[in-house]
């Protein structure tokens, strides 16, 4: 369902969405932004955690054998979605390739990634 929401999403921003046909893919789609194609890793989670009377949300950030982590050559961007929240996470690859787990705690000082909720501009601006 994350990835049927995230195509619908993709394109309402203007963004061209397609799909590899290989299921050897190490990633879920190729975003064309007009000027770049970018491989996409669409991950979701209802896992959470109580922490220091916040909620923390955790993400597995590998492929389907649970163990084999990408790497920053297979995805451009993370795009991790909170179901019961509703909220998208849009990550660079840099800042997360090589974990096999992410803890998001949204509207949370302890939030390191709470930079990237929503963050649908670096489609357009991966490099800054």
């Amino acid at each position: 369902m994350a990835e049927l929401k995230f195509q619908v999403l993709a394109i309402s921003k203007g963004l061209k969405v397609s799909a590899p046909v290989s299921p050897a893919s190490r990633y879920d789609f190729i975003i064309d932004n007009g000027d770049d194609l970018l491989k996409v890793q669409v991950k979701s989670t209802k896992s959470k955690k109580k922490r220091k009377n916040t909620l923390s949300y955790e993400a597995q950030l590998t492929g389907g054998d649970k163990v084999t982590k990408y790497t920053e050559k297979e995805v451009d961007i993370f795009c991790i979605y909170l179901e019961e929240l509703d909220i998208w996470y849009v990550l660079p690859s840099k800042k997360v390739a090589g974990i096999q787990y992410i803890n998001l705690f949204p509207n949370s000082e302890e939030s390191k990634y709470d930079v990237y909720k929503d963050g649908w501009d670096l489609f357009y601006n991966l490099d800054n």
